[in-house]
């Protein structure tokens, strides 16, 4: 079995090619061609164009013309973040339950902190496809889908880009290969 795979590109490296996208995505350009211009869009399809077929189940997220794509398990959920500073207490409250919150006032790089958070509870709202409103609602405690188990991770990625991901499967997989980042440090999951 491969190891599952996190593809992650810089919007200058990312190879888009717009006769190469899905049937889905075609459809999406043609009813808003504004896309095209868009870092963003071109980082994620071209990343998306990496999935082998038939194609499994993936995530994919971007932020400033940056991408990520997991792929390699049943369930899969990630999220991606620039690093940059922000009135973290504030936002806490929001979507942090009370252990979360305690749990970040007792880190020393509050920062690192709140993305470790952030990340790790939009990547488990992908994978289970909830909603936004349910986002303080999931926790470590949140049950992975029947019959599967959750594996977690956390990475900086060329030292500004703070990504985590949740996969589900029946059985303990390999950790996710990182490719396409020039540093990748592994961080403690949340």
């Amino acid at each position: 079995m491969l190891a599952p795979r996190l593809y992650y590109t810089p919007p200058q490296r990312a190879v888009y090619r717009p006769d190469a996208l899905d049937a889905a995505d075609f459809a999406r350009l043609q009813r808003q061609p504004h896309l095209q211009s868009r870092a963003d869009w071109r980082s994620s399809r071209a990343l998306k164009q990496l999935l082998p077929q038939p194609r499994p189940p993936f995530s994919l997220a971007h932020r400033k013309g940056h991408a990520v794509l997991l792929w390699g398990a049943p369930c899969v959920g990630v999220d991606l973040e620039y690093l940059q500073a922000r009135d973290f207490a504030a936002l806490l409250p929001w979507f942090a339950d009370e252990a979360e919150r305690h749990w970040f006032m007792t880190q020393a790089d509050k920062r690192l902190a709140f993305y470790r958070l952030w990340t790790f509870k939009e990547a488990l709202l992908k994978a289970l496809g909830a909603d936004f409103a349910s986002l303080k609602s999931l926790t470590v405690a949140t049950a992975a889908p029947p019959g599967l188990h959750w594996q977690r991770y956390a990475w900086l990625l060329d030292e500004h880009w703070l990504v985590s991901a949740v996969l589900a499967a029946p059985q303990a997989l390999p950790p996710p290969q990182v490719i396409g980042a020039a540093s990748v440090i592994t961080l403690p999951s949340f």
